[in-house]
């Protein structure tokens, strides 16, 4: 059962979020002017080689902002002409809120939102968020997919400069389980070839 969020709870499983973040990171978002504490959080996810993806809506980031981010080496920047979704996603646990990526409405803003989890989440052995996997889930990445295909690219992640851009979790079952095949063909390849050559 999805955890209704006010300011605080949204600032704190932004957090969450972010540092929970194992693999990627989306962040949809139309305005940004980040906190010290969400940007060192950006930081810390950045060096654990998290692959930070920010949508922003077009023409809305000023030239401070953009700097600070384009210092991070994971992130890949893209903008839409229309984003007004305010939409944080690990992979495991996802925020629809009304709230910005800008200190401002961190701090003054009555902001309300609704944190979605894979898996329960535990406080003091009481289930604190039960499970949403499920549709939520599914139409969320789904969306995410779209605003993606519909973003242009102002920034690849350094290590991605060279390759396809491709986003890990919003991949679907199938093409998560066609990838997995193919690594799986490939190390029997490997061994059977390495066993032959022995």
């Amino acid at each position: 059962m999805a955890l209704f969020l006010n300011t605080q709870k949204i600032s704190y499983w932004l957090n969450e979020i972010i540092s929970g973040a194992e693999k990627e990171l989306i962040l949809i978002v139309p305005y940004i002017k980040t906190s010290n504490n969400i940007f060192e959080s950006l930081q810390d996810a950045d060096e654990r080689g998290v692959e930070i993806i920010l949508i922003y809506r077009e023409n809305k980031l000023n030239e401070k902002e953009k700097i600070k981010l384009f210092s991070l080496k994971n992130i890949t920047i893209l903008h839409h002409p229309n984003i007004h979704c305010k939409c944080y996603y690990n992979g495991a646990q996802l925020i629809l809120c009304s709230m910005n990526l800008y200190e401002y409405s961190e701090l003054n803003n009555r902001e309300m939102g609704t944190l979605f989890t894979k898996e329960r989440i535990y406080h003091k052995k009481e289930i604190l968020v039960d499970s949403d996997f499920g549709t939520i889930f599914l139409d969320a990445v789904e969306e995410i997919k779209e605003i993606i295909n519909g973003s242009t690219i102002e920034k690849l992640n350094d290590d991605k400069k060279d390759s396809p851009f491709e986003i890990e979790i919003a991949k679907n079952e199938e093409e998560l389980t066609f990838e997995k095949c193919e690594e799986l063909n490939r190390a029997c390849c490997f061994s059977y070839n390495y066993n032959l050559l022995n």
